[in-house]
């Protein structure tokens, strides 16, 4: 986006971009004990990718890579582009820069990763609360 705006290059190319996401999911591969849901952003808005001739096909790739190296190490996958496909008004679910996302944005993203946390196939969170599951103390609710 500078390169447009403000006529800078960029600082990094797609394999640049796509070494240091791999390289992040591998370290956080070695992680024992720990769950690992590598998170998918969405693709840009028709706004934004039309003043970026690019981006998106770029982005895909990124994450294309991402998914590799998620999927060679085991690690859970959260895509959101189906969830913001599903939504009638997709670039409404960012704000007017084209970048950052609305509440309602970051609501369909939330979403998208709970359905990967609760999804019972997984059994990350079985018969606990979903804090409890993700290692938070649950004050007691007086009903035992």
């Amino acid at each position: 986006m500078l390169r447009k705006l403000i006529g800078t290059r960029p600082y990094a190319t797609l394999d640049d971009v796509a070494a240091v996401f791999g390289e992040i999911l591998r370290q956080l591969a070695q992680r024992e004990s720990t769950t690992v849901v590598a998170f998918a952003e969405p693709s840009w808005p028709v706004a934004t990718d039309a003043a970026n001739p690019g981006a998106n096909p770029t982005w895909r790739e990124v994450t294309r890579r991402a998914h590799e190296v998620a999927a060679d190490h085991h690690l859970l996958w959260a895509e959101t582009d189906p969830a913001y496909a599903r939504v009638p008004h997709r670039d409404s679910l960012y704000q007017p820069d084209g970048v950052h996302k609305t509440v309602e944005g970051m609501r369909v993203q939330a979403d998208a990763l709970l359905e990967v946390l609760l999804d019972p196939a997984r059994e990350l969170v079985a018969e606990k609360s979903l804090p409890e599951a993700l290692g938070e103390k649950v004050a007691p609710t007086g009903d035992s």
